[in-house]
């Protein structure tokens, strides 16, 4: 449970980033120590499904932590190392993102909670507010390629290259994220299929 009010917190300080950014066109002070602080809770259950084989979200085995958590973290280590040399840049560009990630703990926040309170019912009901979080993620994913990228054909600035570079792997990004969605609309119409009375299959 304290995963889960870890990501409600997170979840929190991301919604006040996001509207900040929606509101100004730049999120607010405190965007990089949030985020960092994500950082720390992702690695801590990636050490914890490794390592000892426990898994802190509900349904989610080592493979979902590799896959999801990990990348996250990598990627965002190698914008980090970008910072010093690009005045910040490197992060900022992606500060809409950032601010969304954090937004959307409010989903790890719930699967924290169901994996000590499981509901079968909770379940079935998050799973739509989840397809609709893969779809603003994938949208998201893609806006941040296109503007990393597309600012840096306009601008040729040497010292974000590298920091470009490592934004195409938002495409990878969106990749992941539409499966995810594919995946999660087949088991709400499963789930759904199999909790209608019967004389409403018909």
């Amino acid at each position: 449970w304290a995963v889960g009010v870890a990501y409600a917190n997170l979840s929190y300080r991301g919604a006040k980033h996001t509207y900040a950014y929606w509101r100004d066109g730049a999120c607010g002070d405190g965007l990089l120590d949030d985020y960092v602080l994500m950082l720390g809770v992702y690695s801590l259950e990636i050490a914890a499904a490794v390592v000892f084989g426990v898994t802190t979200l509900y349904r989610w085995s080592r493979r979902h932590f590799l896959e999801h958590h990990l990348p996250v973290v990598v990627v965002s280590l190698l914008f980090f190392s970008q910072n010093a040399h690009t005045g910040g840049r490197a992060t900022f560009q992606h500060q809409q993102w950032m601010a969304l990630v954090l937004l959307i703990c409010c989903n790890e926040a719930t699967a924290a909670l169901l994996s000590v309170w499981p509901n079968a019912r909770v379940d079935l009901y998050r799973t739509v507010p989840n397809m609709l979080i893969q779809l603003s993620l994938l949208a998201s994913d893609l806006f941040t390629w296109s503007h990393a990228t597309t600012t840096q054909i306009r601008t040729r600035d040497p010292t974000m290259w590298i920091s470009t570079a490592v934004s195409q792997a938002f495409l990878v990004a969106a990749a992941v994220h539409s499966r995810y969605f594919r995946d999660l609309a087949k088991v709400f119409y499963e789930k759904l299929w199999t909790t209608l009375p019967r004389r409403q299959r018909a």
